[in-house]
This record gives structure tokens, C-alpha cells and sequence, in this order.
């Protein structure tokens, strides 16, 4: 079973902040601006070039996009792989709190998601095939995005210090 986190006082969370970010946490943040970076830029490429009908029918722009998410994807999983190998005792406890983070945006996502396509293909009566390869890659982009978060996340709001 995992420790608890146990959340600090207040006088403990601004000497907390005031530290500087470990080796772990500066990966995070690459990671996080990669992450953000990479759903704002596909969004806008995709949207700018004509939606999801030019996505769909053109094959050469859906192997580009493609390519550029698994590179993204790639690179992500690299630097997490980094930040967990360079991570010290208080990267270590960031670490453990990114998983509740990427439940969280997971779940929202998801909700987000498909509130948005029932309203939007509701007279249709069904989805698009297309938007089920969006929301694919779409989970997966906030999947990636949201561990480096969680890492931020958790270290300044809830970190044991070691405690446990």
C-alpha cells in the first residue's frame, strides 16, 4: 500500500515554495510545456487546414499529424523516464502524486469530451469514425501532459517531506 501524503501548514508551503525546483521538477516542466505545446499546436494545424473532413480524407496530412504526435508521445515518455531517473528524495515523493493528477484530467476530459460530441452529433444520431481517433489522441496527449503536471502539483501542495 502507498504512504498518505500529508498536506503542510501554511508557513510550511511558502518556505516549501521558496525552494528551488529539483532536477525532476524542471523535467516536469519541459515535459508540461512539450505536453501543452503539443495539443494547442495539432488542434490549430488540424482546425487551420480544413477540421476533421481534410484530416479524414487526406492521408498524407493525417500521416504528418500522426507523425508529429507519436514524436511528441515519444519525446514525453523519454523525459519521463529522465525525470525519474534523476529524481532525489523530494523528487521522489512528486513523483508519487502525478497518478491522481492524470486520473483527474483523465475523468474530465472524458466527460468534456463526450458532452461535447453528443450535443454536437446528436440529430446524426452517431459520431463521426473520425472523432473517435481524436478523442484516441486526445486522452493520450492529456494522459502524457497531466503526469508531468501532477509532478508540479504535487509537490506544491501536498508533499510529505520524507515523512512517509
Amino acid at each position: 500500500m502507498r504512504a498518505r501524503q500529508v498536506c503542510l501548514s501554511p508557513e510550511d508551503k511558502q518556505e516549501w515554495a521558496g525552494m528551488p525546483l529539483t532536477a525532476a521538477q524542471r523535467i516536469a516542466w519541459l515535459g508540461l510545456t512539450l505536453g501543452l505545446l503539443e495539443i494547442a499546436g495539432l488542434t490549430a494545424w488540424v482546425i487551420s487546414m480544413g477540421g476533421a473532413t481534410v484530416y479524414w480524407d487526406d492521408d498524407s496530412f493525417r500521416l504528418s499529424v500522426s507523425g508529429v504526435f507519436v514524436f511528441c508521445l515519444v519525446s514525453q515518455a523519454i523525459l519521463m523516464s529522465l525525470a525519474v531517473s534523476k529524481a532525489d528524495e523530494r523528487g521522489k515523493q512528486s513523483l508519487r502524486g502525478a497518478p491522481q493528477t492524470q486520473v483527474v484530467a483523465l475523468m474530465l476530459t472524458f466527460v468534456a469530451t463526450h458532452i461535447y460530441l453528443g450535443q454536437a452529433f446528436h440529430d446524426a444520431g452517431a459520431v463521426p469514425m473520425v472523432y473517435n481517433y481524436f478523442s484516441f489522441g486526445y486522452f493520450f496527449m492529456v494522459y502524457m501532459t497531466s503526469w508531468f503536471m501532477g509532478v508540479l502539483v504535487s509537490d506544491r501542495v501536498c508533499n510529505s517531506h520524507g515523512q512517509g
